[in-house]
C-alpha cells in the first residue's frame, strides 16, 4: 500500500514506524498522544466515542478532543496519512494494526507505559456506562472488547484505583449476563480485594458486592444460596439512613425475582409492587429501570393464571424496551418469553411463534452462541410444537437444549429440569397417539430426572415440581400402575389447591388426569362429575374455545357414547371439540384424529355411514402424516 507499512517484514515496520512517529510528533503532539492511547486499546473497532467521552482523563494535550470534533477530525487525517490508523466513516470506528501497537509500546519507557496504562484505565472507566443501565447495552457491547483489554492491563500492571475497581465490576456484570460465571466471579473477587486495599468499603460498595454474589447464584439456578446475599443487601439498604431510593427499589425487585423462581408468588407480587411504587414516585413508570419489574409482575400473574393482568404488564414492559436503542439488553428476552408462555397458555399459537422468532433473533444479536437463554428458547419452541401436535420437530430441539446446558450451567439447573419434563411429555404423547407402549417407560425416566433436578433446585412443593409429578403419574397410569398414579394425583391436587387455588388451570390438569383414572377404573359417574368440574375451570380461566376445553369435552363424550350409549349427548361434545381445534388452527393435531375416529364410530352406530367414512378418512390422513414424520425422524 502506498505510504503504508509492509507488515510482512516486522523489522522494516519498526524502522519505518519510528521515523513516522518522529514526524508526527513534529506535526502534531495531539496526534502523537492519540496514537499512544490507541496503542493500549483493543486494535479493532475502536469507537470514536471512546476518545471523545474519555478525553478528560487522557492528559492536557488530549482533553480538548472531548468537545472539539474538528480537532479530532484533523488529528485522524494526520494519522491516516501515515497509515497508522484506519477509519470507517460509516460506523465512526477506528482500527490499528497490532504490530503498530506493539512497536509503539516497545518504544516507550516503563514509566511512560504506566502513565498511558493508567490514563487508559481512567478514560475507559469514564466513557463506560453502567452495564446494569439497560438502555446502555448497545454502547456497552461496543466498548466491551476495550474494557476487557483494560482488565488485562489492570492485572498486568497491578493497577489499584477506584476506576480499576469499577471496570472489574462492570466487566464481571457483563460476563454474568453472558453466562461466563467463573470469569465473572474472579473479577468480582479482585474488585473486592482492591476495595479492601483502598479502604473504600462503605454501605453502597457492600450492597454492590452482595448483589454480585446474588446474581452469581441466581443465574446458575442456585436459589437457596442466592437468598443470603440479597436479603442481607436489602436489610442494609433499609437500615442505612438516607438510602438512595432507586437502589432500594432494585433490591426489592431482585428479592421479588428470587421469590418468583422459588414459587413464592404472593411474596414476589408484594415485593414487585413495593419496587414499582418507589419507581413511580422517583423516576416514573416509563423509566428503563421499571421494565424488569413489569416483566416480573407479568410472570407472577401468568403463574397465578391471571392472564389479562399478566398481558398488561408484559405489554407495558415491551413498550419500554421498544423505546430503547437497538439491540436492546438481553433481558428483553424475559419479556418476550413471558409473552410466549402466555400465548401458549391461552392457545394463541401463531402469536407464540412470532414472539419466539423475535426472542431467538434478539438472543443471536446480544448473547454468545452457547447460552442458557438459548436453551430456554429452544424449550419454548418445543412446548409450542407439542401444543400444536408437531411432535416430529420437538426432540432435536430438546437435545440441542440439553447440549447447551451441559456446556454452560450443567444439567442440574432448573432449565434442565424443564427440558427433561418437556422430553417426558413428548414421549408420553408419542405413546398415546402412536400406540408405542415403550414410550411410556421412556417418559417415566425423563419425568423422574426432571423431578430430581427440580426438587433439588426448587423444593418439593414448587409448582414446577408438582407439574412433573402429575406428568409422572400420567405415565404410571398408562402403564397400568393405577394405585401409584392415584396416590400421586391426590398429593398433587392437595398441594396445588392450597398454593394456587381451586380454580387454577394446574388444578384442572390434575383433575383431568383423575377423571381419566376414574374412567380406567370404570367409575364413570365419578369421571363425568370430575370432567364437568375441569370443563368449568377451563372455560372460566382459558375461555370456551381453548384446546384444553376440547380435551374435557372429549373425555365426557367417551362416557356418553361408549359407556352410557347416550348418543344425543355425545355428538354435540365431539362436534364442539373438533370445532375448537379447527379454530385454534391445529386441524391436524393427533388429538383431532382420535376424536374423529370416535366420532366415526358414533356415526356408524347412527347409520350415517358416508359421514363416518369421511371422518375415518380424515383421521387416517392425519395419523399417516404423523407416522411418516416419525419414520423420517427415526431414519
Amino acid at each position: 500500500m502506498r505510504g503504508g507499512f509492509d507488515f510482512d517484514h516486522p523489522a522494516s515496520v519498526t524502522a519505518t514506524f519510528s521515523s513516522s512517529f518522529e514526524k508526527i510528533e513534529k506535526i502534531s503532539l495531539v496526534a502523537a498522544e492519540l496514537l499512544c492511547y490507541c496503542a493500549f486499546l483493543h486494535p479493532d473497532a475502536i469507537p470514536e466515542e471512546l476518545i471523545i467521552n474519555g478525553a478528560a482523563e487522557l492528559g492536557p494535550t488530549l482533553q480538548p478532543l472531548a468537545t472539539d470534533l474538528i480537532l479530532l477530525d484533523a488529528t485522524l487525517v494526520i494519522l491516516r496519512k501515515f497509515s497508522l490508523v484506519r477509519r470507517s466513516s460509516g460506523t465512526n470506528m477506528l482500527s490499528m494494526h497490532r504490530l503498530v501497537q506493539a512497536v509503539l509500546r516497545d518504544s516507550m519507557s516503563e514509566k511512560t507505559q504506566r502513565i498511558w496504562v493508567e490514563r487508559t484505565v481512567q478514560a475507559i472507566n469514564l466513557a463506560l456506562p453502567n452495564v446494569s443501565e439497560l438502555y446502555m447495552w448497545q454502547r456497552c457491547q461496543q466498548y466491551m472488547p476495550h474494557v476487557q483489554h483494560c482488565v488485562a492491563l489492570i492485572e498486568k500492571w497491578k493497577i489499584v484505583s477506584s476506576e480499576a475497581v469499577r471496570l472489574l465490576e462492570q466487566t464481571g456484570i457483563y460476563l454474568q449476563v453472558q453466562a461466563q460465571f467463573t470469569q465473572a466471579y474472579v473479577l468480582f473477587e479482585q474488585a473486592s480485594n482492591m476495595l479492601t486495599l483502598l479502604a473504600e468499603a462503605g454501605p453502597a460498595t457492600i450492597v454492590a458486592s452482595l448483589s454480585h454474589h446474588f446474581w452469581h447464584y441466581y443465574y446458575q439456578g442456585q436459589y437457596a444460596q442466592a437468598e443470603q446475599p440479597i436479603w442481607k443487601a436489602l436489610r442494609l439498604l433499609q437500615q442505612t439512613p438516607g438510602t438512595d431510593q432507586q437502589p432500594l427499589a432494585a433490591c426489592l425487585a431482585d428479592v421479588a425475582h428470587l421469590s418468583y423462581q422459588q414459587g413464592k408468588y404472593s411474596q414476589a407480587e408484594d415485593y414487585f409492587l413495593q419496587a414499582l411504587a418507589i419507581y413511580e414516585k422517583h423516576v416514573g413508570l416509563q423509566h428503563p429501570s421499571v421494565v424488569c419489574t413489569f416483566s416480573g409482575l407479568g410472570n407472577v400473574y401468568l403463574a397465578l393464571a391471571k392472564y389479562d393482568r399478566a398481558e398488561k404488564f408484559f405489554w407495558d414492559a415491551l413498550n419500554i424496551w421498544q423505546q430503547m436503542p437497538e439491540p436492546q439488553h438481553p433481558l428483553m428476552c424475559m419479556t418476550l418469553n413471558g409473552l410466549v408462555q402466555l400465548s401458549i397458555a391461552r392457545g394463541r399459537y401463531a402469536q407464540a411463534e412470532l414472539y419466539l422468532q423475535q426472542e431467538r433473533a434478539h438472543l443471536e444479536q446480544t448473547l454468545q452462541p452457547v447460552h442458557p437463554a438459548l436453551a430456554y428458547n429452544l424449550n419454548g419452541w418445543a412446548l409450542l410444537y407439542i401444543a400444536q401436535g408437531k411432535y416430529h420437530q420437538v426432540e432435536p430441539l430438546l437435545r440441542q437444549s440439553l447440549t447447551i446446558l451441559e456446556q454452560t450451567v450443567g444439567l442440574q439447573h432448573p432449565i434442565a429440569g424443564r427440558t427433561f419434563d418437556t422430553l417426558g411429555r413428548l414421549s408420553y404423547l408419542q405413546g398415546k397417539y402412536m400406540t408405542a407402549q415403550r414410550k411410556y417407560m421412556t417418559a417415566e425416566q425423563s419425568f423422574q430426572k426432571a423431578q430430581s433436578i427440580r426438587e433439588q433446585a426448587l423444593g418439593v412443593e414448587h409448582p414446577d415440581v408438582l407439574t412433573t409429578i402429575n406428568n409422572l403419574a400420567d405415565a404410571y397410569m398408562k402403564q397400568d400402575k393405577l394405585n401409584v398414579a392415584e396416590e400421586l394425583y391426590k398429593d398433587v391436587l392437595a398441594v396445588r389447591t392450597r398454593i394456587l387455588g381451586a380454580g387454577h388451570p394446574a388444578v384442572a390438569q390434575t383433575l383431568q388426569s383423575m377423571a381419566q383414572l376414574s374412567y380406567s377404573q370404570r367409575q364413570y359417574a365419578h369421571a363425568q362429575q370430575v370432567y364437568n368440574q375441569v370443563r368449568t375451570i377451563r372455560e372460566k380461566v382459558l375461555g370456551p374455545e381453548h384446546p384444553d376445553v376440547a380435551q374435557s369435552l372429549y373425555g365426557l363424550s367417551l362416557i356418553y357414547y361408549q359407556k352410557w350409549k347416550k348418543f344425543d349427548l355425545a355428538e354435540p361434545l365431539l362436534q364442539r371439540a373438533l370445532a375448537i381445534y379447527e379454530k385454534a388452527q391445529v386441524p391436524e393435531h393427533p388429538e383431532v384424529a382420535q376424536i374423529l375416529r370416535t366420532y366415526a364410530g358414533l356415526l356408524y352406530v347412527l347409520n350415517r355411514n358416508s359421514e363416518a367414512a369421511e371422518a375415518i378418512a380424515r383421521a387416517k390422513t392425519i395419523l399417516a402424516k404423523h407416522a411418516l414424520m416419525s419414520d423420517m425422524l427415526d431414519q
